[in-house]
């Protein structure tokens, strides 16, 4: 994977955050869901800590023939993240891997007053960056982020983030 630790930030079709999903060496380790998260997917999430997630890939039997396999995957199989994806692209959902070095800055993104998609563009952003380059990106995000800063208050009326109202925190039982 990208690092050893990272987030995997769960969007909606629009670009809207509706939670993150923290991993440390592939195993899972908390999930926080905003309020359409919770909506959304919050169910689904409690029954994966109960029955796992059904998780399909590819496997070649002794005759060397292609068959797809189902199994269920606890939420504390390092196989969790890929099955994870696989669920959120099957029913429309995108999902950003960030690795560690990147969550300062992804806090400093959510509390700007930015249009959902403008955030879903900077996580990408934020994913592609080099991490060897991490220092020089962060300086150059960190001037980018106070010139939107700067010109957001100028041309938008104050935005509240519903990012922050009454996240649901899920941790490793």
């Amino acid at each position: 994977m990208v690092s050893d630790k990272y987030s995997l930030i769960i969007c909606h079709t629009h670009g809207r955050p509706l939670g993150e999903v923290v991993f440390d060496h592939d195993l899972f380790k908390r999930a926080v869901l905003y309020p359409e998260g919770e909506e959304l997917i919050g169910n689904w999430l409690a029954d994966w800590q109960v029955r796992g997630l059904l998780y399909s890939h590819p496997e070649i039997d002794d005759k060397s023939k292609l068959n797809t396999i189902s199994e269920h995957v606890s939420i504390h199989s390092p196989v969790f993240p890929c099955a994870l994806r696989q669920w959120l692209e099957m029913r429309g959902y995108y999902s950003i891997l960030l690795p560690e070095a990147s969550w300062e800055m992804w806090n400093k993104i959510q509390e700007l007053p930015l249009l959902p998609n403008e955030r879903f563009c900077l996580a990408l952003r934020l994913s592609a960056a080099d991490p060897a380059q991490h220092v020089k990106n962060t300086a150059s995000m960190q001037r980018a982020l106070n010139e939107i800063h700067t010109d957001s208050k100028k041309t938008r009326p104050s935005q509240t983030n519903k990012n922050k109202n009454n996240p649901r925190t899920v941790t490793k039982k």
